[in-house]
């Protein structure tokens, strides 16, 4: 038997055996009675919005590690990107000054040097 159900038994034992005696008694322990079953709800309750609680706090800590996650990778990508635009700006710039006729353009070798070992798969 739990702890507080004991205590409330005990507390109904003393009730009955001064029920006769004073009046005043018994409905003190009654309201007493009352307020402790009023009290392990409301603990009752309190323990449960605190489970809720730390697991909510542990599913917030998952998304910040998948965000921080998703940032890198972020990161990552746009450095690949700057690394191709800045071939494109070096092909470019090589045929404006070869005076080459021809469109400018970036070897796919180079391309896939600039991107290899950069994006995490």
């Amino acid at each position: 038997m739990a702890e507080g159900a004991r205590d409330a038994e005990d507390l109904l034992t003393v009730g009955d055996s001064l029920r006769a005696e004073e009046r005043d008694v018994q409905s003190f322990i009654d309201r007493a009675i009352e307020e402790i079953s009023s009290l392990r709800k409301q603990l009752s309750f309190s323990e449960h919005l605190n489970q809720r609680l730390e697991r909510s706090a542990g599913a917030a800590d998952d998304l910040r590690r998948l965000v921080d996650q998703q940032a890198d990778e972020i990161l990552d990508l746009q450095s690949v990107l700057q690394s191709v635009t800045s071939l494109c700006d070096l092909a470019e710039w090589s045929a404006d000054i070869t005076g080459a006729s021809a469109l400018s353009s970036v070897l796919v070798q180079d391309v896939r040097r600039a991107v290899s070992g950069r994006i995490s798969r």
